[in-house]
């Protein structure tokens, strides 16, 4: 098997080396108010364009480079396409990006994969898609030659299917010493103050460890969150890894980036500890 190569590079995230080092350290050093020694083994990120979200998404990045893992990290993100069925487990021997190959732990994505239920291994829903790929760069950068990952996409992402991928991939992460990341955007183009209120309400939720009433949320309020299912995931492998709430790192809008004020995008960075 062929190591999967890059989907995203070049649009979500700078093609070359040099360029995606220099952005990933500028969006490291971007945020003043970034909280120091924050560890967590459970955390949840955005993935749009870095120029958007990655200053974001290095707050739960940097807490899992703290917590001192040092097994797999499995990355679980949704499937935009909605193309397939349950959840897919990558076991390509790697992935490449422009900062090398990071290795997939087989080991352990076999062992996710054969938890069953929505979970089996293969790589068609991975192919095209960016929610696992954008994380990859950031944990190459935060982890160094060490890391070996384990990335799952969402193709399904119902509350059933949420709770049997974040259980499976708690007990993976606990035996292997390793850790979760849970790839997701929050509200899409709608004004920036409805953006924040509806977020706001569907991260009491989450910060809560409440999926149940996340998705009551979703609904009532018609949250456009695109990766709902991988933070439902998430907030199900959290408590058997020992977390009993969550803790919101960053909150921002791509409004803060330039975007237009009347469309926006929310991102947040999330850990549970």
């Amino acid at each position: 098997m062929r190591p999967r190569v890059p989907a995203a590079a070049g649009t979500f995230y700078p093609r070359g080396a040099d360029e995606l080092a220099g952005a990933i350290r500028a969006a490291m050093s971007r945020d003043a108010r970034a909280p120091n020694h924050v560890a967590s083994r459970c955390a949840i990120c955005p993935h749009a364009g870095y120029e958007y979200s990655a200053h974001v998404a290095c707050h739960s990045i940097r807490a899992i480079a703290e917590s001192g893992a040092r097994g797999p990290v499995i990355v679980i993100g949704p499937e935009h396409a909605g193309a397939r069925a349950g959840a897919t487990v990558s076991t390509a021997p790697s992935w490449s990006t422009p900062l090398g190959e990071a290795i997939v732990d087989q080991d352990a994505a076999r062992e996710l994969a054969a938890a069953g239920g929505p979970l089996s291994a293969g790589e068609a829903a991975h192919a095209g898609e960016h929610s696992v790929e954008v994380q990859v760069p950031l944990l190459q950068d935060a982890l160094g030659d060490g890391l070996r990952i384990v990335p799952v996409t969402m193709s399904d992402q119902d509350a059933q299917t949420a709770l049997a991928v974040g259980r499976a991939a708690a007990a993976v992460a606990s035996s292997r010493d390793g850790a979760i990341v849970a790839s997701s955007d929050l509200t899409h183009y709608e004004p920036e103050a409805a953006a924040a209120k509806k977020d706001s309400a569907l991260l009491e939720r989450v910060l809560a460890l409440d999926a149940p009433g996340m998705y009551g949320t979703l609904a009532s309020m018609r949250v456009s969150a695109c990766g709902y299912g991988a933070i439902a995931a998430a907030i199900a492998a959290a408590r058997p890894m020992g977390a009993s709430a969550g803790r919101l790192l960053r909150y921002a809008t791509s409004a803060e980036a330039g975007g237009p004020r009347d469309s926006v995008v929310g991102y947040a960075s999330v850990v549970f500890a």
